[in-house]
Formats: C-alpha cells, structure tokens, sequence
C-alpha cells in the first residue's frame, strides 16, 4: 500500500468535515483550546502582577540603600548646619 501524499490526505481531511464524528472532535478541539486559551492569560496576568510587585520591591530596596537627594545632602561629610 503507497503512502498517500500530502494533497491526498488533505482532500480526505476536507472530505469527512461534514462528517459527524469530525464535528464532534473538532468541538472537543475548540473547547481544549479556549481552556488553554484561558489558563496562558491567567498565568501571564499571575506573571506580570508577580514581576510587578518584584519591581516594587527592587525599588524600594534601591531607595533604602541610597536613600533620597535629602537625605544625600543632609549626610554629606562637611555640611554644616
């Protein structure tokens, strides 16, 4: 038996749409991919909140170490008050 080529496996693919069973994969195919669909935006929406409270965190931390221009100021070694 010959492998079917490419555009032969296509015509029987677009053959057997109208096919009960094909529609009925097809809507088990669409409803896994809108899941999927759903769980990549939740888990980039998880993401992006994650990296943004890191962020936060990180700019805090850089504050804390070097402190505002006021503060630079006020602790600079011969000012005087």
């Amino acid at each position: 038996m010959a492998i079917d080529t490419r555009t032969e496996c296509t015509a029987r693919i677009a053959n057997s749409r109208f096919d009960p069973c094909w529609q009925a994969v097809m809507d088990l195919v669409e409803i896994d991919l809108e899941r999927l669909r759903s769980r990549l935006e939740t888990a980039v929406e998880a993401d992006v909140k994650h990296l943004q409270g890191r962020i936060y965190q990180l700019r805090q931390l850089r504050k804390a170490m070097i402190g505002s221009p006021r503060d630079d100021a006020a602790n600079r070694p011969g000012r005087s008050e």
